[in-house]
């Protein structure tokens, strides 16, 4: 079947998404940020908690955990928690 260039670039007539996919999308999308912020409440109460860290000082590793998202708080579990 052959369709025009204009409607390749703007797509086709297809009828919206379904309710149910959205919701679920947006369902799973509040989750997953939820989850987020909660790991990086509980790794940056480890840090509070913690008298020392190793490689590099608290103010460090709350940046590393904050900005670095999930990749940031696992470095901080594996390498930046010092002796407690």
């Amino acid at each position: 079947m052959h369709y025009p260039y204009s409607t390749f670039l703007i797509g086709s007539p297809a009828s919206p998404p379904d309710v149910a996919v959205l919701a679920t999308v947006l369902v799973t999308l509040v989750i997953a940020a939820v989850l987020l912020f909660k790991t990086i409440n509980y790794s940056l109460d480890d840090l509070n908690r913690r008298q020392t860290v190793t490689g590099g000082d608290k103010r460090f590793w709350s940046w590393v955990i904050i900005l670095g998202g999930p990749v940031g708080q696992l470095f901080y579990w594996l390498y930046g928690r010092g002796p407690n």
